[in-house]
């Protein structure tokens, strides 16, 4: 397989910063997917016991109600989840993490890809460096 461009040049990296420990559901900003095809969340929580659990939501508008996308929801056996969706139905999607016992959001890393305008330009709260080629050196 022959990589023509970078996946920076596609896609628009943002993060998202952690959560202290408790047991309030906590929604991630909302994305406006509008100039992007897909968008992935990952998320790392802390621990997995007692019902943490993921899910994708939606809405028309980006402070809207915003309803849960069929069949998205993640129940964590592992601390790292992901949800990849594409051609969701609405402009504004986030993730819903519901956290059942006591646990952390460790951090969220949301990826929009499929830009429609490249290259895509970056958040300033992400600090991107592409290289081409690998010669060994200083760093």
């Amino acid at each position: 397989m022959s990589v023509q461009e970078y996946l920076s040049e596609n896609a628009k990296i943002t993060t998202e910063p952690p959560s202290a420990s408790g047991t309030t559901t906590v929604d991630t900003a909302a994305y406006d997917n509008l100039a992007f095809a897909a968008i992935l969340f990952v998320v790392r929580v802390g621990s997995t016991a007692g019902n943490v659990d993921i899910r994708a939501q939606q809405s028309a508008t980006q402070g809207g109600t915003f309803s849960d996308i069929a069949g998205s929801k993640i129940v964590a056996t592992v601390n790292s989840l992901a949800i990849d969706l594409k051609r969701q139905t609405k402009q504004w999607c986030r993730v819903r993490i519901t956290r059942g016992s006591a646990t952390t959001v460790d951090g969220v890393v949301v990826v929009q890809y499929g830009a429609k305008n490249r290259p895509v330009v970056q958040p300033g709260s992400v600090s991107l460096k592409a290289i081409h080629g690998g010669a060994d050196g200083v760093a």
